[in-house]
């Protein structure tokens, strides 16, 4: 997503797999960031979470923060916010359109605004976040809704229905494909990488990766026979249950900022989805294929040019027929983003 820090053009990644901003550190060294020790009690993101523990990630601790000043997102300011630094100096930096990519987008931005995922039409829409009596599918179609439930550490995750169980899941996991952890799968829906039917697969690096068919069975979506990837299991680790915060769902017993199944961007693109911040509800229905259009001119790994409109919408309760086209952000194929409502 298309960001300004300090007056600076950048990118974020839209993650999902962590409540609180993400910087990397060599992007943080290029932009003169300063750095400090993140303590107990140390309030990151926008000021609503606040540390209890230490932090870690998959590379080890995580210990410092930066601060985003005069953070943008399209032209609304929001603030200064309070990142975690992505520890790794020598991380291989990012361009799109010129610009780097400085780190991850945590889902505490889904606590302030509303979202509407449209991947297959590349577009990301962002709005003033408003309690509508209505649902908010402008767009129409069956539909299925469930719960958006925020961990103790404050990562997103909802209920989805696989194979007619339900689920405790989440939106990306750094991978195009859907992954599933294999002591889930194994205790759950009967197979491992080992098991008839898993598809083999050698990556360029040797590594060995397995898939497994899995369908998405919930009203308003049947998307049957996706091909999931079977990840390392982190049960002896996190536990399981099918009784907790996610409700009576499968899930993780002992482990924050994590789940047990995401959907990835190659499933994410058969989908359409909006998030609601005040409901605290997801609206998940199937995605209108894209219209055929002229053919990109754009060079192969180059971003496309922001061209970015000046008008102000306000769709209030999202009313059929309340879009308006030419008053969102247009980044050329890449994504569209709303002007946000956020009050200061």
């Amino acid at each position: 997503m298309p960001a300004k820090v300090a007056g600076r053009d950048v990118w974020f990644f839209l993650g999902s797999s962590g409540a609180f901003p993400m910087v990397y550190e060599s992007t943080a060294n290029l932009l003169g960031l300063q750095q400090k020790p993140i303590m107990k009690g140390t309030e990151l993101g926008s000021r609503t979470r606040r540390v209890e523990s230490g932090l870690s990630g998959s590379s080890g601790a995580l210990e410092q923060q930066t601060a985003l000043q005069s953070f943008l997102l399209g032209r609304v300011s929001l603030g200064s916010w309070q990142a975690v630094v992505l520890p790794g100096a020598d991380r291989q930096l990012m361009q799109l359109d010129g610009h780097p990519v400085i780190g991850i987008l945590g889902t505490q931005l889904y606590r302030l605004v509303d979202a509407e995922l449209d991947l297959a039409n590349r577009r990301i829409r962002l709005f003033k976040a408003t309690e509508c009596k209505d649902p908010p599918v402008y767009w129409g179609g069956e539909y299925t809704v469930t719960p958006m439930l925020f961990d103790q550490v404050g990562a997103m995750h909802f209920t989805m229905e696989l194979d007619g169980r339900k689920i405790n899941t989440g939106l990306l996991n750094g991978m195009s494909t859907p992954s599933i952890d294999e002591g889930i799968a194994k205790r759950y829906f009967g197979f491992d990488r080992q098991s008839p039917g898993v598809i083999q697969e050698e990556s360029d690096g040797n590594e060995r990766s397995s898939f497994y068919a899995m369908s998405l069975t919930a009203a308003g979506l049947n998307v049957s026979n996706t091909r999931v990837h079977i990840g390392d299991s982190r049960v002896k680790k996190c536990g399981y249950t099918t009784s907790g915060n996610a409700g009576e769902a499968i899930q993780y017993s002992n482990c924050s900022n994590t789940v047990p199944f995401a959907l990835g961007s190659s499933l994410l693109q058969k989908l359409r989805i909006y998030i609601s911040a005040k409901q605290e509800k997801i609206y998940i229905t199937r995605s209108t294929p894209p219209a055929p259009g002229p053919a990109s001119t754009t060079p192969a790994g180059q971003g496309l040019p922001l061209q970015p409109r000046t008008d102000v919408l306000d769709l209030g309760c999202h009313a059929a027929g309340a879009i308006d086209e030419e008053a969102l952000f247009n980044l050329g194929e890449r994504l569209e983003v709303c002007q946000l409502g956020i009050q200061q």
